[in-house]
């Protein structure tokens, strides 16, 4: 089993709901500038200074929260290695390793944390949720973000649903995701209207799942300039996303799963996990001289 080097310093880089990620690097010299306020050491040991950036090269820790929902990093990557990883090639997934954590390292992080929320430093929408203490475990993550100076920039999005819901409408207009943003938002303009002193909510813009892997490119172009801000970029993404061999398994993986989760339809935890994991994954783009 591999095991997370005692002293190694990580700083908070982004979190969700299940889910903090860090970087890592090794403990500064007592001579260094002090720490930033979202920095945090694990347990020092000598042994362990100055190895971090040889030990894990390109990589970032995932650590989890302790939430009702959680399950035990152990089993997610069980899950992963026996269940998803088949359904893709290798160069197709961020890659993920287990691996055991320091002692005290989560409980250091914690109180990071809450001096991050006592500073306003942290995500109001995060506080109050903290690190696992219980979980022994972190994942090891692929370092999906550009290097500084390398003229290449990361775009991530999630297309959730790839394909019609089966139980939709015959007539149907409108997607599972798109429905869905169309029900938030009414139900938000509602709430609004009943006090004519509140401001009118601010419709954010958003794309259609199915304009990414729709056979025109100008769809595809039309869902991409949404998450894209510069004009070229947006071109060179899209041609890139169109008709792209690994959204194109997504929306077949997805169909084959399509009928999970209906009422009425049998499905054991194992394929609950897959048909979720399979509409709430996130596709990471980068571009540089080259997107890949």
């Amino acid at each position: 089993m591999l095991e997370l080097t005692a002293g190694v310093k990580l700083t908070y880089l982004a979190e969700g709901a299940a889910n903090i990620v860090y970087s890592i690097s090794s403990t500064p010299h007592p001579s260094a500038a002090p720490a930033r306020a979202s920095d945090v050491s694990g347990t020092k040991s000598r042994a362990g200074l100055g190895q971090a950036q040889a030990a894990y090269p390109d990589k970032l820790l995932r650590l989890r929260k302790k939430i009702a929902s959680g399950t035990p990093y152990l089993k997610i990557t069980r899950r992963f290695d026996s269940q998803i990883r088949s359904l893709f090639r290798d160069e197709e997934l961020v890659s993920q390793e287990l691996v055991r954590l320091p002692d005290g390292l989560t409980a250091a992080c914690n109180e990071r944390l809450r001096d991050d929320e006592a500073q306003d430093r942290r995500p109001r929408k995060r506080r109050g949720v903290y690190l696992c203490t219980d979980e022994p475990f972190g994942l090891l993550i692929k370092d999906m973000t550009a290097s500084p100076g390398s003229g290449t920039t990361l775009w991530e999005f999630k297309p959730k649903w790839l394909v019609q819901s089966p139980s939709a409408p015959p007539d149907s207009r409108r997607c599972r995701t798109c429905a869905l943003r169309e029900k938030r938002q009414f139900t938000t303009s509602q709430g609004a209207t009943m006090d004519k002193k509140a401001e009118q909510p601010h419709v954010k813009r958003s794309f259609c799942p199915f304009d990414f892997i729709s056979n025109r490119l100008e769809d595809v172009m039309s869902a991409v300039s949404v998450i894209i801000d510069s004009p070229d970029d947006a071109r060179r993404v899209a041609a890139f996303i169109y008709q792209n061999p690994t959204l194109l398994k997504l929306r077949d993986k997805q169909r084959q799963m399509n009928a999970v989760g209906l009422a009425g339809i049998h499905a054991s935890p194992e394929e609950r996990a897959i048909s979720m994991t399979l509409r709430d994954c996130t596709i990471f783009v980068k571009v540089g001289f080259h997107a890949y």
